[in-house]
């Protein structure tokens, strides 16, 4: 039997905003003109590690989050980043057209990742890194799952190589 636990708030308040159903509604409007400077592949890039440290110190590196999420920054992005990932607050449905400018991409075993063909601009990335942590109750071992957003935003030049560690 498996018992599902909540360790850290953050999960907490993303099991409780899954959970609720009725998701925030949206405030932002999409404007086609923000994301006009994203409607062409670039020639920057980035590239970076998910890396996570433990109440405990414990550095755990990518082993929790399979994939990347980067968008580019505009006043719709921004509130889905606010909500989403800083608060764990669910919001309804994207808006399609703002979907078609988010990229995702996997992390390899050590949580490493890349991203190519990048206008020049600013970028949120983030990853849910979820992890299993083991107490024992008595004499049975109890499975806690944990998540936690880990973050960042990075602005581009053209033809730059951005670097990053996403992290709490």
């Amino acid at each position: 039997m498996r018992i599902l636990a909540v360790g850290s708030l953050f999960a907490l308040l993303l099991l409780l905003g899954a959970c609720a159903g009725t998701p925030l509604p949206r405030q932002a409007a999409f404007s086609q003109t923000e994301y006009t400077p994203y409607d062409r592949p670039g020639d920057a890039s980035i590239s970076g590690q998910v890396s996570l440290r433990s109440d405990e110190g414990n550095v755990t590196s990518g082993g929790g989050c399979k994939e990347v999420v980067l968008e580019p920054v505009t006043s719709y992005s921004t509130e889905w980043f606010d909500h989403e990932v800083m608060k764990n607050e669910h919001l309804g449905p994207p808006d399609p057209r703002a979907l078609t400018y988010r990229r995702t991409t996997q992390t390899d075993g050590t949580g490493h990742f890349h991203f190519e063909q990048l206008p020049a601009g600013p970028y949120y990335l983030a990853c849910l890194m979820r992890w299993d942590r083991w107490i024992m109750q008595g004499t049975r071992p109890i499975m806690f799952e944990e998540a936690v957003w880990v973050h960042a935003r990075l602005t581009l030049r053209p033809g730059e190589h951005g670097r990053v560690v996403l992290t709490h």
